[in-house]
């Protein structure tokens, strides 16, 4: 959610946008045998104007994090740096990353040259990791608050960072009981192919890679969008991608939601039959 998104805040509640994700459309044989479809799926993200209001929030996030890995859930950062000292950066071929990784810098006023030790001094310090904790915990929660503030600076504009996704019942629940604020249950989709033929032919989504990021934002997709990238899935992107819609959260001072409205209703995409 970034400063923009934000309706209203004051000392007891607080109101954001949230994107509901539209269906992408279902691929189909000449039979109208479903070749590609999607499933329902529940992923755990956190909103930061929320969490950063809260209390404690490197105490929080480590709770989350702690839970996430006794239950063997999986959360993905793509903070550049290896986990271990030496501090060095990590070989991450993808332009898209790199280049908001630059864009990071830049928002903080950083050198670009600036060494991965370093970064990780002036992380910690700035972030207030407690001096008592391992180093083990101060890189994971790092790692994630990169993620966060990601999705502040502006030039990047990416939505709510998705902790993990397509997460089992039994432990969305495990982690909603936390209380954290700001750790919320999505829904969401996720792509599935019903025939083990044509992988090549039917193509596969991913994410939007920086050199293509100003076309899509000209077409209304936000940079968290998954797009097809090859084969079908890539030559029918505009008839099976759908419109994501909006809803208005409003949230007490510790992060529960008070109530919800669907301000712009999400959109399916349209099938292809081949």
């Amino acid at each position: 959610v970034t400063e923009e998104s934000l309706v209203a805040a004051d000392a007891d509640s607080m109101t954001y946008q949230s994107t509901v994700e539209a269906a992408r459309g279902n691929i189909l044989d000449r039979n109208g045998n479903v070749l590609v479809s999607n499933r329902a799926s529940y992923n755990l993200v956190i909103v930061n104007f929320v969490f950063f209001n809260a209390p404690d929030p490197n105490g929080n996030l480590l709770k989350v994090l702690d839970l996430c890995d006794e239950l063997g859930i999986q959360y993905e950062s793509h903070f550049p740096v290896t986990p271990d000292r030496p501090y060095e950066y990590t070989d991450d071929n993808n332009s898209a990353w790199q280049e908001n990784f630059r864009k990071f810098l830049a928002d903080r006023g950083y050198d670009l040259d600036i060494s991965a030790p370093t970064l990780m001094k002036r992380l910690r310090d700035e972030y207030k990791i407690p001096d008592d904790w391992t180093q083990q915990d101060v890189y994971r929660v790092i790692s994630v608050r990169y993620e966060l503030e990601l999705r502040s600076v502006d030039e990047i504009g990416m939505e709510n960072y998705m902790l993990a996704e397509d997460v089992d019942a039994e432990s969305l629940a495990a982690v909603m009981e936390l209380a954290v604020p700001g750790v919320v249950v999505e829904n969401g989709t996720v792509r599935e192919y019903n025939t083990k033929y044509a992988a090549h032919i039917l193509g596969y989504i991913g994410p939007i890679w920086s050199a293509e990021a100003d076309e899509y934002r000209e077409k209304g997709y936000s940079m968290n969008a998954l797009v097809g990238k090859s084969g079908v899935e890539q030559a029918f992107e505009e008839y099976l991608r759908g419109t994501d819609g909006e809803r208005a959260i409003q949230t007490d001072a510790r992060g529960n939601v008070v109530s919800e409205e669907e301000t712009k209703e999400a959109k399916s995409g349209n099938n292809v039959i081949l």
